[in-house]
């Protein structure tokens, strides 16, 4: 009898000792449980605040904000991700300034083009101006060459005319001389006559 009282007894320890350990596991669960849940949330409450920067510097960036940048705090397994954006950005900044830079310094030299092509129609303006003047002098001088010619062209057939007379005259002077020593020896014979008559004459008279 005592040694069924015993066995129930020590049955009676152990079931309670096997109850304890089922709740020591049970709270050991629930604790770890609680544990995962807080970390979960934890977690949760990162990712959020994360995506929710992460949206805000999208926003800004859409809105042609460049120096957007997400300077807070991050969960660690999402660091990496911050990181990128902020260089992502930071790239596109560069190029972007790189781009309006490089627009502005077209912009200046067609703005220098532009100077330079209306200095270039004034001065085009101006030569076809003086041109105009050189060939309206050219045009004079050409009227005065030919007027020149004309003269010299009057002047040779002057000079022929004055010429051909002269010819005439050299040939009227021949015939004149010719003639007055025709006329010199016709005088001469006249005289041998007369000459010849006187002597008759007076060899009648005697």
């Amino acid at each position: 009898m005592a040694s069924a009282v015993q066995v129930f007894k020590e049955a009676g320890l152990e079931k309670r000792r096997l109850e304890a350990e089922a709740e020591a596991s049970r709270a050991a669960q629930a604790a770890s449980r609680d544990r995962q849940a807080a970390i979960d949330n934890a977690r949760a409450e990162d990712l959020k605040a994360f995506v929710h920067g992460v949206e805000a510097g999208f926003e800004r960036l859409s809105s042609g904000d460049l120096t957007v940048r997400m300077d807070g705090s991050v969960a660690v397994e999402f660091e990496p991700i911050r990181q990128q954006f902020n260089q992502s950005v930071a790239a596109l900044e560069e190029a972007i300034g790189a781009v309006v830079g490089a627009t502005g310094v077209l912009r200046n030299g067609l703005a220098e083009i532009s100077t330079a092509s209306s200095d270039l129609a004034q001065r085009t303006e101006q030569q076809a101006a003086g041109l105009e003047e050189t060939v309206a002098a050219l045009s004079e001088v050409a009227r005065g060459v030919n007027d020149t010619a004309s003269g010299a062209s009057a002047a040779q057939e002057a000079a022929g005319l004055a010429e051909t007379a002269a010819q005439k005259g050299e040939a009227i002077v021949g015939r004149a001389v010719a003639a007055m020593a025709e006329i010199e020896r016709s005088s001469a014979e006249i005289g041998k006559i007369i000459g010849v008559i006187d002597e008759i004459a007076f060899q009648t008279n005697l």
